[in-house]
């Protein structure tokens, strides 16, 4: 069967057919058919004269090869009859034969290499109250404002009121916490990469009260 040939495309089964013996000789015929053709694939060849790239397929009817552009997309810098914010695609490479072939690459904000990771850390706050061993409270250094010896970590522990030149004013008290929920959260925090702050809770008392 060749291009030219013109041949009915109907199928010899049914919906009513035995499927266990349908078949349809001329679908493989058609299937090999396509598989042989070839067809122009290159984009730019207009433009840059590359006329030799086509698609051809495997015997698995896969393709054989791609050809690829890369677009970047880039702002056109300003002028009096270039409106602010207007972009264009401006073809900064190719994919083809296993080889990828770059040029320079705009990045976002007109830079030149590409941006910095954000932290992926997250911070959260974690309540808790006085409760040894889990918790251990203790007073901070006076001369650091810190834990003795660097070990645990300075938690809110409530607000207080106090006189500084005859004027009252509120501020929160900061305790020292340790214990063995300081060490999990320690352990946590690195592992998973996260940090926290870790409070008394206000009311002084564990959860709720249950209606029931």
């Amino acid at each position: 069967m060749s291009l030219n040939d013109t041949v009915s495309l109907q199928s010899t089964s049914s919906c009513s057919s035995d499927l266990e013996n349908v078949t349809w000789p001329l679908g493989k015929d058609i299937y090999n058919t396509m598989k042989n053709q070839w067809l122009k694939g290159n984009p730019y060849h207009s433009k840059d004269g590359q006329d030799s790239f086509f698609y051809l397929f495997k015997d698995d009817g896969k393709l054989l090869d791609s050809y690829l552009t890369i677009s970047n997309l880039r702002q056109l810098r300003r002028g009096k009859d270039i409106k602010e914010g207007s972009f264009y695609w401006d073809k900064v490479g190719e994919y083809t034969n296993g080889e990828l072939r770059m040029a320079d690459i705009e990045w976002p904000g007109g830079r030149a290499n590409p941006p910095h990771g954000t932290p992926d850390k997250f911070h959260v706050r974690v309540v808790t109250l006085n409760e040894a061993p889990f918790i251990i409270v203790s007073e901070l250094d006076l001369d650091t404002g810190k834990c003795p010896g660097n070990q645990g970590v300075v938690c809110d522990w409530g607000d207080i009121t106090v006189t500084e030149n005859g004027v009252k004013k509120n501020t929160t008290l900061y305790k020292c916490c340790t214990g063995y929920c300081v060490d999990l959260l320690n352990k946590l925090a690195d592992d998973i990469g996260f940090t926290y702050t870790l409070y008394k809770v206000r009311d002084g008392k564990w959860g709720i009260k249950s209606v029931r």
